[in-house]
């Protein structure tokens, strides 16, 4: 599948800040052959807009939009820069977390955060043009 154009995406971000952070979603459980489905069963479907959970971290002239589940599962999209320490402000726990390059599919690898609650620095790995983060708290 060919990358947008410039124009594409500035639209998207304007218009449309959910759009691209789907299609990260779907691009990268495309990659394990498993259909993203929105649907009551599937752990997406909770999610909900809310970029207060980002503080900071993003490179210049980036953007971030996340979807969130409060307390159980984040789902954050960057676009811009080619690296970013991204600060969060999440309730305490143990979370998986992963970051994912959209435009292949790629995921890095999953790490464990044990969390005591509160702002989080994340380092992300390099990427270009953008990059997504999905947490989600382990059961109790």
């Amino acid at each position: 599948m060919p990358a947008p154009n410039r124009k594409t995406v500035r639209m998207l971000q304007r218009n449309c800040s959910l759009i691209p952070l789907l299609a990260a979603l779907v691009t990268a459980r495309a990659a394990t052959e498993r259909p993203l489905s929105l649907h009551p069963d599937n752990p997406h479907y909770f999610l909900k807009p809310d970029n207060s959970v980002i503080k900071g971290g993003l490179p210049n002239h980036a953007h971030a939009r996340a979807l969130v589940e409060p307390g159980k599962q984040y789902a954050i999209y960057i676009f811009g820069g080619t690296q970013a320490n991204l600060e969060l402000d999440i309730p305490a726990g143990t979370y998986r977390v992963q970051w994912l390059h959209p435009s292949t599919g790629q995921a890095e690898k999953l790490e464990r955060l044990k969390h005591p609650g509160g702002p989080v620095t994340l380092p992300s790995p390099a990427y270009t043009p953008d990059l997504a983060l999905t947490l989600r708290r382990e059961r109790r």
